[in-house]
Order: C-alpha cells, then sequence, then structure tokens
C-alpha cells in the first residue's frame, strides 16, 4: 500500500540540499580546477542524448549543426 507524502515531508529533504553547498563549497578549494572540470562535464555528457544526432542526421540536417554546437560553445 503506498504512503501518501505530504509537502511538509519534502522539508528535510529540501533543508538539506540547501545546507550541502554551504557545507562542501569550501572543500572545492582542495580539487584542482581540472578535476572539477572534468566531473562537471561528465554529468553534463550523460545528459546529452546521442541518438537524437542520428535521427537529425538522417531527418534534419539543419537542426543537427546547433545542436552540436551549443554544448560545444558551453564547454569553451
Amino acid at each position: 500500500m503506498p504512503r501518501e507524502v505530504t509537502p511538509c515531508a519534502h522539508a528535510p529533504a529540501g533543508a538539506l540540499v540547501l545546507l550541502t553547498p554551504d557545507c562542501l563549497t569550501s572543500l572545492f578549494h582542495y580539487i584542482h580546477k581540472s578535476t572539477l572540470a572534468a566531473v562537471i562535464l561528465m554529468a553534463v555528457a550523460l545528459l546529452f542524448d546521442t541518438k537524437i544526432c542520428r535521427t537529425l542526421w538522417h531527418v534534419e540536417y539543419d537542426v543537427l549543426i546547433p545542436t552540436v554546437k551549443s554544448p560545444v560553445t558551453w564547454c569553451l
């Protein structure tokens, strides 16, 4: 039987999310910039759908160029 979740049940999780950056920001000082950049790039790379490129290549070639160009420009 599923348990009912009220909006107040999300308050502890929200508080934890808000407190985490405050506690962890000072630790980023000890991480090399290149390592931090690699972690961020890998997190963003997992959000990119590679299957859409094949579909856009065959269907709409004009849309493929901005789709690939945007993430590449963000990394620069």
